[in-house]
């Protein structure tokens, strides 16, 4: 959790827009943080307040404007494909404030074409559906060396939280490496290089994961859940 405020720059500002907020300044800072996720003049010109939050196969999006004593919370049991953002709900949850602030229908409208356009599902890397992982038919993998397979085998600690995170484990089962992170377990398939770094899909049935390794300092590091784990 974030405690303290973030000053507006064009990554923050991007998120912002992109997700059917608009921006009045209020001195040069939007915040983020102690508890929430935006605060500032953030929605239809008010004073706004969000804490919203994701699951694998959930999401929920609220959005408050105090001055107008007006609270929205909306759920839903779709996620987007692993990987991508898209804010499908953001927009609702937006429109229908906008409806509440008495916004003309006009303007909602075409606020609302506007922030959909904007919201296009894209590849995350060359090859790879926009659609995700688990439509992905034929996937070109690659071979590995025994040597590099060797190389890739054994335990990872989370390099954050690692109380929470914990380890994963990578072995290998009759020529193919398996990735085993608490009760999941499901092979781990080469895919590509990007750089000096290679991408690998944690070939989880139910949700499929891209997945970078990179080397440092002599120990390998996979990126997961937004987690960097760190060969011991």
């Amino acid at each position: 959790m974030i405690t303290g405020k973030y000053a507006v720059n064009k990554e923050f500002m991007d998120e912002l827009l992109i997700e059917g907020h608009q921006y009045n300044p209020d001195g040069n800072t939007l915040a983020s943080g102690y508890g929430f996720d935006y605060v500032g003049h953030g929605q239809w010109g008010h004073a706004y307040i969000d804490k919203s939050g994701d699951t694998a196969v959930h999401v929920t999006r609220t959005g408050i404007a105090p001055d107008a004593q007006l609270g929205v919370m909306f759920m839903s049991n779709t996620q987007t494909p692993d990987g991508h953002l898209s804010y499908p709900l953001d927009h609702i949850r937006s429109y229908v404030m906008g409806v509440f602030l008495d916004v003309p229908k006009d303007i909602l409208d075409f606020s609302y074409l506007e922030w959909r356009e904007n919201d296009k599902l894209v590849p995350i890397i060359e090859g790879v559906p926009a659609c995700g992982l688990r439509f992905w038919k034929n996937p070109q993998y690659r071979s590995l060396s025994s040597m590099a397979r060797s190389a890739m085998i054994g335990k990872y600690m989370a390099q954050s939280s690692t109380g929470y995170f914990g380890s994963l484990e990578v072995h290998e089962e009759g020529g193919n490496l398996v990735l085993e992170y608490g009760a999941l377990a499901a092979p781990l398939k080469y895919y590509t290089d990007k750089g000096n770094n290679r991408i690998f899909v944690w070939d989880y049935e139910a949700s499929p994961l891209l997945i970078k390794t990179e080397k440092r300092e002599g120990k390998l590091e996979l990126s997961i859940f937004g987690v960097v784990f760190r060969q011991v």
